[in-house]
C-alpha cells in the first residue's frame, strides 16, 4: 500500500516516526513523510528509502515558524498534503496527533482515500494540563486552546476511518464517545530491542563511575510543570537522610529546567543533583546502564491518566526498578508485573518512602521482573504486528468505502 505520513514537526528526528515508517516499509509499504521544515533543510530528500517531502521554508525564522504552524485550516498544509498524496498515487494517509487531523481528512475526502489518525496524545487533555512559561505567544494561546481541540477532536472521531492509541485508558475514553472498538488499534511506545542490543556502548571513563558510585535515579524527558520534578528536587534533602548516596540525574530540557535548577541551588543540592541536555536518542542507554533506578513522577491529570511515556518500557528494557507516581496506565504496568514501585502523585513522603523500598530491594526483583516483561510483551516486534494489522484491515476491507461515515 501506498502511505502518506503527516508529521507536525520537523524530521529528524523522532522515535515513533521513525519505527513506524520502517515497520511500514520493511513489510512492502511504500511510505512518503510530509513534515514541517524549521530547520531549513532541503524540501526533498531520500533517507533510508524514506521520500521525506519538507514545507516549503523562509530566512526569516519567526515567519517560517508561523507560516508552518501546524493547525488545520493552515493552506501551505492543505496544498502540500494534496500535492504529495496525488503525486505519489497514495492509497491512505496516516496523521499523527490532533492538529493536523481534520487536515489530512479533508484531503483524504477529496482524494477518496482513507485516513488513519496516530493517537500518541490525549490532545485536548494535554492543552488544558499545559501552563505557559516564559514569553506570551498569543497564536500559540489561541490555536492550541483546549476548547477548542475538544471540537476538533469531536470531528475527527466522527469521520475518521482508523485510530491507532498507545494507552488502553484512552481506548476507552474514546470508546465512551462512540468510536467503535473495532476501528482503535493499540500500539504503544514499546523499545526496539534489536535496537537496544546494538547500543553497546559505555560513559567516557569516569562518568559512568560516578553514577555507578551512587544510588542514583534517572529522570529522562521533557521538563514541563506536569512531569512532577519539582516535587522530587523538594524530596531531596528528606531521601539524603535516609540514604546518603542517593543522586538524581536528569537528562532533558522544556519550559521548567531554570525553575528546577534554582530550586537545587536554593536548596544546596549541587553535589546531589544533575543535569544533562537533551541527550541523542541512541545514547540514553549508556545511562541507563549506570543508574540505579528510573523515575517517572508525573502529575495526575487527564492527559497523564491517558497516554504511557516511552520511558517506563526503556527503564524496564534495562533492568531498572520503575518509580513512578499513580497514574492509570503506568500504575497499571507496574503492579501487573511488579517492576516497580508506585506512589501517590505529587506526595512528598509517599515519594521518599517509595525510593527507600527500592533501595532496599537489594536483589533487584523489581529490575528484573521489567525486564522480562518487555522481552515477552512490551516490545516494538509485539507493537509493530498490530500496527502492520491497521493496514491489512484496511486491504481487506476494501478501500471504496473510506467514508461511508456519515
Amino acid at each position: 500500500m501506498r502511505i502518506v505520513k503527516v508529521w507536525d514537526s520537523d524530521y529528524p528526528w523522532d522515535i515513533r516516526v521513525e519505527k513506524v515508517i520502517k515497520t511500514l516499509s520493511k513489510n512492502g509499504h511504500s511510505v512518503s513523510l510530509i513534515c514541517r521544515n524549521l530547520k531549513c533543510l532541503p524540501t526533498f530528500e531520500v533517507m533510508d528509502t524514506i521520500r521525506i517531502f519538507r514545507l516549503p521554508w523562509t530566512r526569516n525564522k519567526m515567519l517560517n515558524h508561523f507560516i508552518s504552524f501546524p493547525y488545520f485550516f493552515n493552506c501551505l498544509w492543505l496544498k502540500s498534503i494534496y500535492s504529495v498524496s496525488k503525486n505519489e498515487r497514495a492509497e491512505a494517509i496516516l496523521v499523527r496527533d490532533l492538529p493536523l487531523a481534520l487536515t489530512a481528512m479533508t484531503i483524504g475526502r477529496l482524494l477518496k482515500i482513507p485516513v488513519i489518525l496516530d493517537m500518541a496524545e490525549n490532545y485536548p487533555a494535554m492543552l488544558r494540563g499545559r501552563k505557559y512559561h516564559g514569553k506570551f505567544q498569543l497564536h500559540q494561546m489561541l490555536l492550541r486552546n483546549a476548547q477548542f481541540a475538544e471540537l476538533v477532536e469531536c470531528w475527527t472521531l466522527k469521520y475518521v476511518n482508523k485510530i491507532i492509541v498507545v494507552a488502553e485508558e484512552n481506548k476507552r475514553r474514546l470508546v465512551a464517545k462512540g468510536v467503535s472498538p473495532d476501528d482503535i488499534y493499540l500500539v504503544s511506545n514499546t523499545p526496539d530491542l534489536d535496537l537496544i542490543q546494538s547500543l553497546d556502548k559505555n560513559l567516557p571513563y569516569g562518568e559512568g563511575e560516578y553514577y555507578l558510585d551512587r544510588f542514583t535515579l534517572i529522570y529522562v524527558g521533557l521538563l514541563g510543570s506536569i512531569r512532577g520534578l519539582e516535587m522530587v528536587i523538594r524530596a531531596m534533602p528528606e531521601i539524603i537522610r535516609k540514604i546518603p548516596e542517593i543522586h538524581l540525574l536528569v537528562i532533558g530540557k522544556g519550559m521548567t529546567k531554570n525553575i528546577l535548577v534554582r530550586l537545587v541551588a536554593e536548596k544546596g543540592l549541587g553535589e546531589y543533583v544533575t543535569f544533562k541536555d537533551w541527550v541523542n536518542f541512541l545514547e540514553i542507554p549508556q545511562y541507563l546502564k549506570v543508574v540505579k533506578a528510573g523515575l517517572i513522577p508525573h502529575l495526575s491529570t487527564e492527559h497523564t491518566n491517558t497516554t504511557i511515556p516511552n520511558k517506563i518500557f526503556d527503564y524496564m528494557a534495562h533492568g531498572l526498578p520503575v518509580i513512578a507516581s499513580d497514574v492509570a496506565p503506568i500504575k497499571r504496568i507496574i503492579e501487573e508485573e511488579k517492576c516497580g514501585v508506585t506512589f501517590e502523585a505529587n506526595n512528598l513522603n509517599d515519594f521518599v518512602n517509595a525510593v527507600v523500598r527500592v533501595y532496599h530491594d537489594r536483589g533487584n526483583s523489581l529490575g528484573e521482573n521489567g525486564k522480562r516483561a518487555v522481552s515477552k510483551k512490551y516490545n516494538w516486534k509485539e507493537d509493530s504486528s498490530i500496527l502492520l494489522k491497521v493496514f491489512n484491515d484496511l486491504q481487506r476491507t476494501g478501500l471504496g468505502k473510506t467514508f461511508s461515515k456519515s
